[in-house]
């Protein structure tokens, strides 16, 4: 019962990061944002065997199932920041710097195709580009925390 509710609330924290935190806040902001969860994940996973302990002898819960339990949890926030450290960066940041590029330097290539194509659905591409991804880690998600 408790890996159902820590998928639900680890693909609604997905879904904020890709799809409504781009609209909020600026681009450096999200990765400074993504910056201190990957460290923080992967500080967490040094540390991981050292909590299960702490939580095993607080709870009834044996030390190898928390540290298995924690593993995955840490594990899932890690790939979570990355992931969207990746969609800011990579996505985002290619088709800007494509259209960009060909609206300074080449105007008499910006109203060719494919570059026509990017520069009029840009928008469209980069929420089909977030949705792959959120299913993918969708994905990986459950495979993390059900197998």
């Amino acid at each position: 019962m408790i890996t159902i509710l820590l998928y639900i609330l680890v693909l609604a924290i997905n879904a904020f990061l890709l799809f409504r935190a781009p609209k909020r806040y600026t681009r450096k902001k999200l990765l400074i944002i993504n910056g201190v969860g990957i460290g923080s994940s992967m500080l967490l996973l040094f540390f991981c065997s050292l909590i299960a302990v702490g939580v095993s002898k607080l709870t009834s819960i044996d030390d190898e199932v928390a540290q298995e339990f924690l593993f995955g949890f840490f594990e899932i926030l890690f790939i979570l920041f990355v992931l969207n450290f990746f969609v800011v960066i990579a996505v985002d940041g290619i088709i800007n710097l494509l259209t960009r590029f060909h609206g300074d330097v080449d105007d008499n290539h910006l109203y060719r195709q494919p570059v026509r194509f990017i520069d009029r659905n840009k928008g469209v591409i980069k929420v089909i580009a977030r949705i792959i991804f959120f299913l993918s880690a969708a994905r990986i998600f459950y495979q993390i925390l059900f197998d």
